[in-house]
């Protein structure tokens, strides 16, 4: 629009008219171009550089706009404008990219601090390793920035957030066994006050000994529940005895009573679990009484089992260790009677009751290769 009106009223069309056509053709190679198009496109140029501020030669000295008071008027008003024109599109290009990577500059900036902060520390490779794989994952995977700006009071109506939570947590903790039958007020309550966790493959989300004091949903990823015979700490003795997967849950116990975890929790994968904190859900309790008596209930049901268990257990290791006495009972008679055959055997001479004695009692203590028998000495 604004190059037909510089070639209409800038001299275009005057130089045109009284020089014609042939005049102003262009050439690329062999073809030729009409010169009223060579014309038309020469405005076009002027009137873009005009718009965008590029103009070099705004009075238009040695051109076809030479001594033109329209075309003066047009490169007075429309440079001005196209000023404008072209700062406001690019401060909303600017503005859009800021909008898009924020989330990415803040990220990036809470690395640079994280990783300032390990090195200070002198943490190990090993170690930052990771930690970054941990800022990956949140940033990639669940993005705690993004969720804090979501569920801010003022961005959220009651009712929206509600919504929202219900929609998050309908394919695992909605779906989990503890909220079958529950009453919808009790389930929004404790979607409110539950806590999302992020661990790594290798990472235990709880273990054994330590003090219990909340509740897992799994929302995402596999976990591994190992269990070690009789009381022993160590984890590497331990075996994998079940597994734990989207909308399942533990730890239940640890919200009612006093307790400290009985076996080893560990993340097999990524993994993104929700907890609920004692101190949580005691409140909500004092609203909905039965929702605990209930949970009661369960609580006493699975101690038992694992009282059914450990008592099992305990006969098992008794029933164990009567059979190796008795066993030992049976070889130490058995030693005791070739004792009494040797020593008939050998009269007198104690010398050689003892060199015998001590080669037969090592016979039947050592297999034929020379190592310890299985058959325990007490």
């Amino acid at each position: 629009w604004v190059a037909c009106l510089l070639a209409h009223f800038g001299g275009y069309r005057e130089a045109l008219e009284q020089s014609g056509s042939r005049m102003y053709k262009t050439t690329y190679e062999s073809d030729v171009f009409d010169g009223e198009l060579s014309l038309y496109l020469m405005a076009l140029v002027e009137a873009v550089y005009m718009l965008i501020g590029g103009l070099d030669n705004p009075v238009g000295d040695g051109s076809l706009r030479e001594r033109k008071f329209p075309a003066l008027i047009l490169v007075a008003l429309f440079g001005p404008i196209g000023c404008i024109v072209v700062s406001l599109f690019i401060a909303s290009v600017v503005n859009q990219q800021a909008r898009a990577l924020a989330l990415s500059r803040r990220h990036d900036e809470n690395k640079a601090f994280i990783s300032h902060a390990l090195r200070i520390l002198n943490i190990p490779k090993n170690l930052q390793s990771r930690v970054f794989s941990l800022h990956y994952y949140q940033k990639m995977g669940h993005d705690k920035e993004a969720f804090d700006a979501l569920f801010n009071k003022k961005n959220l109506s009651p009712a929206l957030e509600n919504a929202l939570l219900v929609y998050l947590y309908r394919d695992t903790v909605c779906s989990s066994e503890y909220f079958i039958n529950k009453d919808t007020n009790y389930l929004i309550e404790v979607l409110r006050v539950l806590e999302f966790q992020v661990y790594l493959p290798g990472d235990y989300v709880a273990r054994k000994g330590e003090i219990a004091c909340a509740m897992y949903f799994v929302s995402r990823g596999r976990l591994a529940i190992l269990v070690s015979d009789g009381q022993s700490p160590n984890v590497s003795e331990a075996k994998e005895v079940g597994e734990l997967k989207s909308g399942h849950h533990f730890g239940e116990v640890a919200l009612v009573d006093d307790c400290v975890r009985t076996a080893w929790v560990r993340a097999e994968s990524y993994a993104l679990v929700s907890a609920l904190a004692r101190d949580k859900v005691e409140p909500i309790w004092k609203y909905f009484p039965e929702e605990k008596s209930q949970l009661h209930k369960q609580v006493l049901q699975i101690k038992n089992l694992d009282r059914k268990r450990l008592a099992q257990h305990r006969w098992r290791k008794a029933y164990e260790w009567a059979s190796n006495r008795s066993r030992e009972a049976r070889g130490i008679s058995s030693c005791r009677r070739s004792t009494s055959n040797l020593r008939s055997s050998c009269g007198s001479n104690e010398d050689d009751f003892v060199t015998r004695h001590d080669s037969h009692f090592t016979t039947q203590l050592l297999g034929k290769r020379g190592t310890r028998s299985t058959m325990g000495i007490s």
